[in-house]
């Protein structure tokens, strides 16, 4: 939910997660195939080591969520495991 912007609700008490827009901006850049300290700050406090990149045409337009794997995958933090269109599994290189 965090990368797609859809409102997300706390599954104990289903208020929203007032956390999840401090998250999304922060992982924002990943989402346009960059990477920067606070995306990497996110993931590794949260001990995510896979990222997935969908092929979705609401956010995605004409082949740019190749881009978006490639520039992940060029900027030496991230490994492509997986490249089956529409879907990319990236796992992060080095420490969680």
């Amino acid at each position: 939910a965090s990368q797609t912007r859809r409102r997300t609700l706390n599954a104990y008490n289903q208020s929203p997660a007032p956390w999840l827009e401090a998250r999304a901006a922060a992982l924002d850049p990943l989402n346009r195939g960059r990477v920067d300290d606070a995306a990497l700050a996110v993931l590794r406090a949260t001990r995510t080591r896979q990222v997935v990149v969908i092929d979705e045409p609401h956010i995605y337009c004409c082949g740019e969520w190749r881009g978006v794997v490639d520039g992940l995958v060029a900027s030496g933090h991230f490994r492509l495991a997986v490249d089956d269109p529409p879907f990319a599994l990236l796992e992060l290189v080095g420490p969680a």
